[in-house]
């Protein structure tokens, strides 16, 4: 089941991707001569600053989820470990998936990181240019920023494969075992059990 939702969501992905790309470009003449190998045009130069746009809020408040989601899974884990400790009932199922969560984060949250800051520096960035130079009478200016501002993705695809044999590398680490005492689970019972009729 999970596997075919998985292949729906990329199917409609790939499709929301193509509309919006006949969306952005169907007044372009693509057999036009131009000067420059560039696909902005004074025909679609408002449509890609708004996807730009749009890009930049959806990359924000992905981050943000992606924090919060850190936060709570942390705080999960902790509050869950202090439960433990009081009460005899230990949800091992639980803690494990807690674990693996926090486990999954500190390798997507990093890289997630990496990402919105390089996409949303290059965003940030083509917007200026977008909306500063397109319409000045230096285009050679203008398409040297726009070039300029494309050197932002390769540096980003050059580093995910780095940050992310590093973060694999600090995660598969093994990492010591901490025995915890056993405690007197009567005794700590008894003691609720007394704390509850007092």
């Amino acid at each position: 089941m999970n596997r075919f939702l998985g292949l729906i969501k990329v199917g409609f992905m790939w499709v929301v991707m193509f509309v919006w790309n006949v969306f952005a470009f169907d007044n372009e003449d693509l057999y036009q001569v131009k000067p420059y190998c560039v696909l902005t045009s004074p025909n679609n130069n408002e449509k890609l600053k708004s996807m730009n746009y749009i890009l930049l809020v959806l990359d924000i408040l992905v981050t943000i989820m992606d924090f919060l989601l850190f936060l709570k899974n942390s705080k999960s884990l902790t509050s869950s470990r202090r439960f433990n400790q009081v009460t005899p009932s230990y949800q091992l199922s639980q803690v494990y998936q807690l674990n693996e969560n926090k486990r999954a984060m500190q390798m997507i949250f990093p890289m997630s990181v990496l990402h919105s800051l390089f996409f949303i520096a290059y965003l940030v960035t083509s917007l200026v240019v977008r909306e500063m130079f397109f319409n000045s009478e230096d285009q050679v200016q203008y398409k040297s920023l726009i070039e300029l501002t494309n050197v932002i993705t390769c540096v980003y695809i050059t580093l995910v494969p780095l940050i992310f044999l590093g973060l694999r590398k600090n995660l598969t680490k093994p990492k010591p075992t901490r025995i915890v005492p056993l405690i007197d689970e009567q005794g700590l019972y008894m003691n609720n059990l007394k704390n509850m009729w007092n």
